[in-house]
């Protein structure tokens, strides 16, 4: 897929079950993210949701079809009070994305 048919937008609602398709995409590559399989799609609306409630910030990589191939976020950490401050980030897309870049 050539990069200037991916649109970057702001994540949303109407995302979800594709950004869950993708997260469960890489994850099962088991090599750019933490876990084996991607969460639950009940787990990936709550994620969409607090984030569009002010938990941080994500972007999508969608393709022509409004099909997400790829994400960035910047998430509060939750954890612990004194790392408040230092937020969580990730960046990750297909490995078909990947690869025509």
């Amino acid at each position: 897929m050539p990069m200037d048919e991916v649109r970057i937008v702001p994540t949303g609602e109407e995302y979800a079950e594709s950004f869950n398709a993708v997260v469960d995409a890489v994850a099962r590559e088991r090599r750019y993210i933490g876990f084996v399989e991607g969460p639950s799609l009940q787990s990936t609306r709550e994620f969409v949701r607090s984030i569009l409630g002010g938990a941080g910030v994500q972007l999508l990589a969608v393709n022509p079809n409004d099909v997400v191939v790829g994400w960035c976020d910047i998430v509060r950490n939750p954890h612990a009070e004194s790392w408040k401050c230092s937020p969580r980030t990730s960046v990750r897309s297909r490995s078909i994305v990947r690869s025509a870049s």
